[in-house]
């Protein structure tokens, strides 16, 4: 994941939490520990996951939560822009934190699945020129890379 330090990631959790707490009050949702200890959890993951994988990660760290509340907090943090969820391809779908992260697209090995993060200063000029163009902001963008890594590569 393209953010956070330590420091920072303490910092951004204070932050999501306050804005998950105005979020929920703004639309009449309730405020459940389960909702902020989710919250918490994914950023301090610093991964892709898809719902199964955190749901077993969850369970691993000993936090009880069941696997219908973990979906319908993710769709409530989507909702909120506290979480970005990815279709990449014919994948199950796979979320990542997205307050305060950098912009970046994805490379996805079509073997392993592995999931790579990545900048480039020129998509963004891309985008920018586009924008001033057209007269349009844009607001997110995705551009995702499929093919094979270096490590499944190397076993064919």
């Amino acid at each position: 994941m393209l953010f956070m330090d330590q420091h920072s990631c303490e910092e951004i959790i204070k932050e999501v939490t306050e804005n998950l707490k105005n979020y929920l009050i703004e639309k009449g949702y309730r405020k459940t520990p389960e909702r902020f200890i989710i919250l918490k959890e994914i950023y301090e993951y610093r991964e892709h996951f898809d719902v199964d994988t955190f749901y077993t990660y969850l369970k691993n760290k000993k936090i009880h939560i069941s696997k219908a509340t973990l979906y319908n907090t993710l769709d409530i943090l989507v909702e909120a822009g506290l979480v970005v969820k990815h279709q990449f391809g014919d994948s199950c779908a796979q979320y990542e934190p997205s307050y305060r992260l950098h912009k970046h697209s994805h490379a996805i090995c079509i073997k392993c699945k592995k999931i790579f993060e990545f900048s480039s200063d020129d998509l963004q000029k891309i985008i920018h020129k586009f924008e001033e163009e057209n007269n349009f902001e844009v607001t997110n963008h995705t551009f995702v890379l499929y093919g094979i890594c270096s490590d499944c590569k190397m076993k064919v």
